[in-house]
């Protein structure tokens, strides 16, 4: 309950504020369950960013949650410490997905691609699942949960290095676009090699600054796998000829 002596520059962290409105319940130390407005919050800012992509020509998409173990791996979720970030299923082979990237790039495995297609862009919503969920202050409140929602968008391209940049440097304009539209101070990172994963063969990240944290944390990130996943997951483009 807010005092009407209180303002809300006397609440340090986004959690105070959110449940002094009845906005969040952390029935977990890392889920967390919208109420309210929030609730209604986190729909509207998924579909206006989803809406917002689609209207630039990608295919939107409602994938599954769930994904078969080998394409998760073939996608390079693979952690190179021994702290897996994926739920598998037990006794299944399959894997609750980290990322809408996962089914998006296994719904074309094994499949030949016409080449008047590509480069061919989607966005999806979808929930994420991640294990290794941040620990401490730095992963305080609504940052680095277990569960939460994402848009995300992936491409296919031709085989060329310079096909693959080029749709990275439009996927990374198009976050800023929705960051700046947000009025959200940020900043953007050319990841050092040490700081990319097992597909990436460059990433860019996207930080906000977090008042609660007095430091910048990573709200966007975008890669370019050029043929990791594609290779793995035998996707193949034709042009009629080859």
């Amino acid at each position: 309950m807010i005092h009407r002596n209180e303002t809300l520059e006397d609440r340090e962290t986004h959690v105070e504020i959110a449940q002094a409105f009845d906005l969040l319940d952390f029935n977990n130390a890392k889920f967390v369950m919208f109420k309210n407005e929030a609730a209604l919050l986190e729909l509207a800012v998924c579909n206006w960013a989803l809406n917002l992509v689609a209207k630039k020509g990608f295919t939107a998409v409602t994938p599954p949650d769930l994904a078969r173990q080998q394409i998760v791996d073939a996608c390079g979720f693979q952690p190179r410490d021994d702290a897996s970030q994926i739920y598998h299923l037990e006794g299944k082979n399959e894997c609750l997905i980290g990322t809408a990237e996962i089914p998006l790039a296994g719904m074309y495995a094994n499949e030949i691609v016409d080449k008047s297609r590509l480069t061919h862009k989607m966005v999806a919503f979808s929930h994420c699942f991640r294990a290794e969920a941040g620990r401490g202050q730095h992963s305080h409140g609504l940052y680095r949960l277990h569960q939460f929602s994402k848009v995300e968008m992936l491409g296919l391209t031709e085989g060329h290095t310079d096909d693959s940049e080029a749709l990275l440097k439009e996927f990374v304009d198009i976050q800023e676009e929705i960051v700046q539209q947000l009025d959200l101070k940020y900043r953007i990172l050319d990841m050092a090699s040490e700081e990319l994963g097992a597909a990436a063969y460059r990433k860019f990240d996207i930080e906000a600054w977090i008042p609660s944290k007095r430091s910048y944390g990573e709200i966007c990130s975008a890669s370019n796998c050029t043929s990791y996943q594609s290779r793995r997951l035998n996707i193949n483009y034709f042009d009629g000829q080859n």
